[in-house]
């Protein structure tokens, strides 16, 4: 019969306070004891301290927690305690009375803890607000103190304005003869220095003139030249050619003086005559060539590898 009591002993939901709706979320007095009296709080005491008061006491905000509320938290609390006592014996006696205690004593500190940080928002709030009023008003000053510099400033000006333009009128009237003159002398000498570049772009032109013909002239010599030279290496290169046709033998020497990264021409001078080509294909972008030569006997060979006309491998077979 105790255990129903302790079960149903949360009035209705209109009735209840947020915490006996936690106790009954629990499943009534019965487990009182699973009530988590210091967890949430300490929480809530650190977040004090950084000023912030909007979280909430057992699904209450806690600074909506009225005098009254704690009151009522606290004697239902002890209320349950006691019935839990009268269930299981009076050994839990005291540790009901300290669990209690203590439940008064943390929910009331926590609840005057988010009022006094509330209270020491509003109080910093205000202070911004006034130290923001105090500041606007310095700023106003600080403006009307510079408009009024800044007014004499320019009226100042004006003055050494006007005293300038006087000093400046005076001044033309005594030196607009003088101006004349010089103006007048500026003029000529604008003319003679006009004649004067005239006559100098004319002999510039004359010499660039001539300039440009002997660069032409030595363009041609040099074309010419090139020319010339082209001719000479073509017909050098038919000649090479015409002796590389005949037929060779390659000897060991020969194989041994070839270097990789010589020309293929290069190689077919050395060896006296021009390769068989074998093969001939294209690898990433570069041609890669394969000729062979015969050896100095009947049974040797030499086979050579070029990559883009350059010597990159090279084997004998039977050499002397």
């Amino acid at each position: 019969m105790v255990a129903a009591l302790l079960v149903g002993t949360v009035p209705s939901y209109a009735e209840t306070n947020v915490f006996q709706q936690v106790v009954a979320a629990r499943g009534g007095c019965i487990n009182i004891h699973t009530i988590e009296i210091h967890g949430d709080t300490g929480l809530l005491r650190r977040n004090f301290s950084f000023g912030e008061t909007d979280g909430k006491l057992y699904g209450k905000p806690v600074l909506k927690w009225s005098d009254h509320d704690v009151a009522d938290a606290v004697r239902f609390f002890r209320n349950c305690w006691a019935k839990k006592v009268a269930l299981q014996g009076p050994d839990l006696q005291s540790y009901a009375e300290r669990q209690s205690t203590d439940f008064e004593n943390v929910l009331r500190q926590v609840v005057t803890a988010a009022r006094n940080a509330e209270a020491q928002n509003a109080a910093k709030q205000a202070a911004q607000l006034e130290l923001k009023k105090a500041k606007a008003q310095s700023e106003r000053e600080q403006k009307e103190e510079e408009a009024r510099r800044k007014q004499a400033q320019l009226a100042e000006q004006a003055r050494l304005d006007r005293e300038a333009a006087e000093q400046a009128r005076q001044l033309v009237e005594r030196e607009a003869p003088k101006m004349a003159e010089a103006a007048k002398e500026a003029e000529d000498a604008r003319r003679v220095r006009q004649a004067a570049e005239q006559k100098l772009a004319e002999i510039r032109d004359r010499v660039d003139a001539q300039i440009s013909a002997r660069n032409e002239a030595l363009a041609h010599l040099q074309r010419i030249e090139v020319a010339r030279q082209r001719e000479i290496e073509r017909r050098d290169e038919l000649k090479d050619d015409e002796k590389l046709s005949q037929p060779c033998k390659i000897l060991l020497q020969q194989f041994n003086e070839a270097k990789l990264g010589m020309h293929l021409r290069e190689v077919e001078r050395l060896f006296g005559c021009k390769g068989t080509q074998v093969s001939a294909s294209r690898y990433g972008g570069s041609v890669v060539e394969t000729y062979s030569w015969r050896g100095s006997t009947d049974q040797s060979s030499v086979t050579a590898s070029f990559e883009e006309s350059l010597l990159r491998s090279k084997m004998q077979f039977g050499l002397e």
